[in-house]
């Protein structure tokens, strides 16, 4: 678990000014050009994964509109900051916490401390919740409804299709679903990059970086607005992880090893 700013975009509680970098990213032809420019800056992995995410997600007008007509939806604020929060439970409920350093299934109370202390040190007013467990909605805002926080998130029929097979099939994965054509494979891109997409556009982060959803997540948080900045953040379990498909990432709860 780690909370860590980069002083040149730190916003102090109660400001209203926005986030701010000391330098814009460089625009870039190709990511030939971009890796010969990390290189020469001696920069770490996580800058050169995270401008290579950058130039590979660039969307399509479709995609973007459907983001903006849900952020439209659940009324993001455009002046106030968000705190992004990610709550992966469905099938790392289940199959996944068999698989080696698979993933805790964690209830909401194991991510409400560091919420507060977000909430406490940057004066957040909204939350962003991204989560496969629609509970987890109805639990968060009932515990911050005194707290002047509001929680936004989106209304997924996916989410509650797969929360009614995960109670019928435990032991399945999101694979196995997907092998059994019960739910639509671009259906369940779409709806995972769109909270992909809402997760990175908050101005700091609470989850766990076992899962990619919140890497990615992060990188593209830590480009955005074409400004590289390290928001705050807590994971719950691994530092970070490289190396996609390989069991090499490092699990702090666990004390293991998983795949990345």
């Amino acid at each position: 678990m780690k909370y860590y700013c980069d002083e040149a975009c730190t916003f102090h509680a109660n400001a209203s000014s926005k986030w701010f970098a000391t330098d814009l990213l460089p625009e870039m032809k190709n990511l030939d050009q971009m890796y010969k420019l990390t290189l020469q800056e001696n920069a770490p992995l996580f800058l050169l994964v995270s401008r290579t995410v950058r130039e590979m997600m660039k969307y399509s007008g479709d995609l973007k509109t459907k983001l903006e007509v849900e952020k439209q939806k659940i009324n993001w604020p455009k002046e106030d900051h968000v705190l992004s929060l990610h709550v992966r439970r469905g099938d790392s409920c289940g199959a996944y916490q068999s698989l080696p350093a698979g993933r805790k299934c964690d209830d909401l109370s194991s991510y409400i401390p560091h919420i507060d202390t977000m909430i406490r040190k940057y004066a957040f007013k909204y939350i962003f919740l991204a989560s496969d467990d629609p509970k987890i909605l109805g639990e968060l805002s009932n515990y911050y409804k005194d707290a002047n926080v509001e929680v936004l998130t989106r209304s997924s029929k996916l989410t509650k299709k797969l929360d009614d097979i995960w109670k019928r099939h435990d032991n399945w994965t999101i694979e196995k679903v997907l092998e059994k054509n019960l739910i639509n494979g671009r259906e369940v891109f779409e709806d995972s990059m769109l909270d992909i997409l809402l997760l990175s556009e908050g101005d700091a982060f609470v989850g766990k970086f076992t899962s990619n959803v919140a890497r990615l997540a992060f990188e593209l948080m830590y480009t955005k607005e074409n400004k590289e900045c390290i928001r705050p953040f807590v994971s719950l379990d691994a530092s970070w992880c490289f190396n996609f498909g390989q069991r090499i990432g490092y699990n702090q709860r666990s004390n293991k090893n998983f795949y990345c």
